[in-house]
């Protein structure tokens, strides 16, 4: 076999590797944020406190420069399509520098984090059938640097009145 053609079809093989490795780093390497499906609300002063919980589901890696956004949203319909109108509003501490990750022993949880609000989120989606909440949070890989974003939708049935569990749990537990 001619040497020039050897050394394209080795060129051609080692790139397909190296994609393959890098495609691999790729997804082993990105966050992984689980966010509850639910909202817990509580009491707190002469209101009520709703709090969302979400944490790093990323088995090896810590994630860090969190951001959490939150808009009311509402859909109306045009001759157009849907319009979805959006406000923002401000969460009780929406940034975190790092989160760490996940241990199955960790009974401390510092993998599960919560944001709040004092809005009363409860009348907002009982007011019409087309409100929701979107929760957003942006989170970067501790060791690869690699961004994603990570979003849910709420309507009126996930807010549940209580305190969110502990750990990996999603449930809201009612306060007594």
């Amino acid at each position: 076999m001619d040497p020039n053609w050897l050394s394209f079809w080795i060129g051609i093989g080692s790139s397909l590797v190296s994609v393959g490795i890098y495609t691999a780093f790729l997804f082993t390497c990105r966050p992984n944020i689980k966010i509850s499906p639910n909202i817990a609300k509580m009491k707190c002063g002469d209101g009520f406190i709703f709090l969302f919980k979400f944490r790093n589901a990323s088995g090896r890696f810590k994630v860090i420069d969190v951001d959490c956004e939150m808009h009311l949203s509402s859909t109306n319909t045009g001759s157009n399509g849907a319009i979805i109108k959006r406000k923002a509003v401000e969460l009780i501490k929406s940034n975190f520098f790092e989160i760490p990750e996940y241990h199955k022993g960790d009974e401390e949880s510092k993998y599960a984090i919560q944001v709040g609000c004092m809005f009363d989120l409860s009348e907002y989606l009982s007011a019409n059938d087309t409100h929701f909440i979107s929760l957003k949070i942006r989170a970067r890989n501790g060791f690869s640097g690699f961004t994603s974003v990570f979003a849910e939708r709420f309507n009126s049935p996930n807010i549940r009145v209580g305190e969110h569990g502990l750990g990996v749990s999603d449930e809201v537990i009612p306060i007594s």
